[in-house]
């Protein structure tokens, strides 16, 4: 990853392909009846490029940072969010004790 003046940031392709992998598995963890929210995605999306920018390349720290994120966000949100993020959390909760994030390579 190298900052330039005039685009912000440029990334590596290994980085890149991290960064989209994180991505599509947070956007995998948000309720149904959310995932088509333009609004979500693009905070999953700001939440994980801060994070690469910050250092952060693991793809399992970048998923839970980006989806814990919305979880405390909705925290203030109205009664229809937190009905829908109470699944995302139980549906998270599952997932980490299984730990069924991503494979594990060996």
């Amino acid at each position: 990853m190298v900052q330039s003046s005039s685009i912000g940031w440029a990334y590596d392709p290994e980085i890149l392909t991290t960064m989209g992998n994180a991505f599509d598995h947070a956007c995998d963890c948000l309720p149904v009846q959310f995932r088509g929210s333009d609004n979500l995605r693009r905070k999953l999306a700001l939440h994980i490029i801060r994070e690469i920018n910050d250092g952060e390349s693991d793809p399992t720290r970048l998923v839970h940072s980006a989806v814990s994120s919305l979880l405390v966000w909705s925290l203030g949100s109205d009664a229809e969010w937190r009905v829908g993020f109470r699944a995302l959390e139980s549906y998270l909760r599952d997932k980490e004790l299984a730990g069924a994030w991503f494979p594990t390579a060996h």
